[in-house]
């Protein structure tokens, strides 16, 4: 292997930082893998090392808000915001400098074992979306310019940003609340809905929108609107600033029964996988709604509801008649 220029290393970190995190933490596994090498190889490992950890310390702070810059990731129609978003909040922090930053730098480093306290990850948020409001540096003014043009704005990823601190212990607690529900979590869950109106008035929904951006079955998140709300009817939630989620789920179940209706013999099984899919995720779906509300056969989500089931219900018994003879051959 020759020697690189400098302009041919600097294509190598143009290249990294353009890079998405799998494919860094890909590359690094593999470089570490060997040891030794020509001094090019040597370089090429530390450029790669070096963009991994500084990576793991910007997802360190920023954890809440990931999914919410994943638009790959994202989910029955949930907000999301420029990939780059992120990245471009790290590098004004790393241009203003400060302590909080060479902390998180140096509990990204799998040797460090003292992780510092999230109250600095929760710190450096706070001097991030001051940063962004105020276009403090070259790299904040940037990521504000990016917003503006992708996202609705700058103001309105700020906001997110706002609530970082809630939502990295709600969090933490989530898994507790999707799971059997009791008093004390429900009101855990509400202190927190509570913690975020106190940000802003309409911090609520929010903050369910990072959590729900989180969740790898989107369904659960009427689990927490239903202890936010205290076990709500349809016609109250349907009502209310949380009824966005409901009616993403309502139109998913519609488009997983289309998805079975289409099915046919001719598609194979990819498309019997397809089809069977759907019918799970319908049927997760409804099920959610019925074991998280109180539905009522006359609501406006009760009886959209009532009809969708019978329509899962004829479009699966009509694909299986469609393939009797070859589940009899």
């Amino acid at each position: 292997m020759g020697q690189l220029s400098e302009s041919q290393l600097a294509t190598v970190r143009a290249l990294l930082s353009a890079a998405p995190d799998g494919a860094v933490r890909d590359l690094e596994e593999t470089l570490s893998a060997g040891s030794g090498g020509h001094a090019t190889k040597r370089a090429i490992q530390q450029m790669v090392a070096a963009e991994a950890l500084d990576r793991r310390a910007r997802n360190a702070v920023f954890r809440p808000l990931i999914p919410l810059c994943a638009p790959a990731r994202a989910k029955l129609g949930g907000v999301t915001f420029p990939a780059g978003a992120l990245s471009g909040l790290w590098r004004g922090l790393k241009a203003s400098g400060g302590a909080n930053v060479a902390l998180a730098l140096a509990a990204a480093d799998p040797h460090y074992f003292e992780a510092p306290p999230e109250s600095i990850y929760d710190a450096l948020c706070i001097e991030a979306v001051l940063g962004l409001r105020t276009r403090a540096n070259d790299a904040y003014a940037a990521a504000a310019a990016k917003l503006d043009q992708e996202a609705g704005g700058a103001d309105r990823f700020a906001a997110y940003l706002d609530l970082v601190p809630v939502a990295r212990a709600a969090l933490d607690r989530m898994h507790e609340w999707l799971g059997r529900l009791n008093d004390e979590r429900i009101v855990a869950a509400r202190l927190a809905f509570n913690d975020a109106v106190a940000v802003a008035e309409d911090g609520g929904p929010r903050l369910l929108e990072i959590l729900y951006a989180h969740l790898e079955e989107p369904w659960a998140i009427l689990r927490l609107v239903s202890a936010v709300m205290q076990r709500p009817d349809d016609r109250y939630v349907a009502n209310s600033e949380l009824a966005v989620f409901g009616e993403r789920l309502l139109e998913d179940i519609d488009a997983q029964l289309k998805r079975v209706s289409v099915f046919n013999a001719d598609q194979g099984c990819p498309g019997g996988l397809l089809a069977g899919t759907a019918v799970r995720i319908a049927s997760l779906e409804i099920q959610e709604f019925d074991e998280s509300l109180d539905l009522s056969r006359d609501g406006p989500w009760g009886s959209r509801l009532t009809r969708q089931k019978k329509s899962l219900v004829l479009a699966v018994e009509g694909r299986l008649k469609s393939v009797e003879p070859e589940v009899a051959a």
